[in-house]
């Protein structure tokens, strides 16, 4: 599988509301990049209004490896993700995630060692946009998202994943 369009470089930026921004330099022309560049920019202003903010870290990457392999809750306050190429980001809703000693052994483990039932797990589809809450969203500590990167670089396979995040100093 090849991306309709072709990718430069992998990316990541912090910026603001107010400043525009291009993807241009990082994609070949045509309509699938411009669509992928019109859809980004949209979900960036989505997330800014969302939460009132000025700036937000925007990460645009081209990847082959397995990433974050681990099941794990994310140290953010809302993580937006968005996979526009490749296999989607997994996560576990709440009744997938078993307390460690009534799990069964053959369960993948989070990063905090929470079981994850693998029959119960969800696959974001392409295009499809995860809004993960983290640890750092009042009141989530113990809740947040438990999710991964799906596992493809033994199969060969590439992902172009979009992560939008607040900035660290509040934007």
């Amino acid at each position: 599988m090849t991306l309709p369009f072709e990718v430069q470089d992998s990316f990541r930026l912090a910026t603001a509301a107010r400043m525009a921004f291009s993807l241009t330099q990082h994609m070949q022309q045509g309509d699938a990049a411009n669509w992928v560049a019109a859809d980004i920019e949209d979900l960036f202003r989505f997330y800014l209004n969302l939460r009132h903010l000025s700036h937000a870290h925007v990460s645009l990457e081209l990847l082959a490896t397995d990433g974050c392999r681990l099941y794990h809750r994310d140290n953010v306050g809302i993580r937006l993700l968005c996979t526009y190429f490749g296999p989607g980001t997994e996560w576990a809703p709440r009744q997938a995630l078993v307390h460690p000693d009534r799990g069964d052994d053959d369960s993948p483990r989070d990063a905090a060692g929470v079981l994850v039932r693998r029959s119960l797990l969800r696959h974001a589809g392409q295009g499809e946009v995860l809004l993960l809450k983290g640890k750092t969203w009042p009141g989530n500590s113990l809740n947040a998202a438990v999710h991964r990167s799906p596992p493809i670089a033994a199969l060969g396979l590439t992902r172009l994943v979009l992560s939008i995040d607040a900035c660290a100093h509040g934007g």
